[in-house]
């Protein structure tokens, strides 16, 4: 997997990375379709933030051609929270999953939802996660925002938590995906038994600890969240333009709309990337981000 190698490459240089943000870049790069009857590319981009812990984001970007014939391409970004060990298997295993699933193709959003949640459960199942050749106990959680592109014509999105997807329609932006914060399903967790905090300079919590409701992993909160995905669905219209897949480390400081009239006229979807993530660390962002864009020519 091309997006996997790329992000064990610490400190990538190429052109458009500049000064101290070439130093906290993580993985960046490009690729583009083989087999799709439009022209479409895809660019990524991370840049580890300046919080009190290593870099937690992790992508996947690629095309892959199955054994029947069709193409998918397949996207994705996933937000860790508490460590990297959740992000790091969602990248290595969700899409397979996805995949796996044998009526994919026949009832696609059920299949999501089920992988969605197989692949929780085996998060929950294993307790210890591989660093550097070493075992240890595997902690923390993770969001989950995926964008399947079937043959060029259908877009298949999924969400758990707040990582987003954007669609850019004839200069519009228009989210994809849905944030799913406390306050808003405060009375789903409030059933399950947790409870909703807000305290005074600080955001939404559940149990005063996660400021989401839906997260892979985080088996202390297990039980009063969610790991359920919002699936949409959408056709790849003459007016669809490029798609951003990013965490909320760029979306906590700009809008849809900001996005998307950022990088509307870079071609480049490489090139997009890195001027999103260099546009929210300019605007005060000192998150982790992980940025993926599609460009459909």
């Amino acid at each position: 997997m091309a997006s996997v190698q790329a992000e064990r490459k610490v400190g990538i240089q190429e052109d458009g990375l500049h000064g101290a943000e070439r130093e906290a870049v993580r993985a960046t790069g490009r690729g583009k379709s083989k087999a799709s009857a439009r022209k479409v590319t895809y660019g990524y981009h991370l840049v580890e933030g300046k919080m009190a812990h290593g870099m937690e984001d992790r992508h996947v970007a690629e095309f892959r051609r199955l054994d029947d014939g069709n193409e998918v391409g397949l996207f994705g970004v996933f937000d860790g929270h508490s460590g990297a060990d959740v992000a790091a298997y969602l990248r290595n295993h969700l899409f397979d999953s996805i995949l796996g699933e044998p009526d994919f193709w026949e009832d696609t959003m059920d299949a999501i939802r089920r992988a969605y949640h197989r692949t929780d459960r085996k998060v929950l199942r294993k307790k210890k996660a591989t660093v550097d050749g070493e075992e240890r106990p595997r902690r923390g959680g993770s969001t989950a925002v995926t964008a399947i592109l079937l043959n060029g014509e259908t877009l298949v999105v999924a969400n758990v938590g707040d990582s987003r997807a954007v669609v850019c329609e004839a200069g519009k932006g228009r989210q994809l995906s849905v944030d799913h914060e406390p306050l808003r399903e405060r009375d789903a967790i409030e059933n399950r038994g947790g409870f909703v905090t807000q305290m005074h300079g600080d955001v939404p919590r559940v149990d005063a600890s996660l400021a989401m409701s839906r997260a892979f992993g985080d088996r202390k909160l297990k039980e009063h969240i969610s790991s359920d995905p919002d699936v949409a669905i959408e056709d790849v219209g003459d007016d669809t333009e490029f798609v951003v897949l990013a965490s909320d480390g760029l979306w906590k400081v700009m809008s849809n709309q900001e996005a998307v009239d950022e990088v509307r006229d870079t071609r480049d979807a490489r090139k997009a990337a890195v001027k999103l993530v260099d546009g929210a660390v300019e605007r005060g962002s000192k998150d982790d981000i992980a940025c993926v864009v599609v460009r459909i020519h």
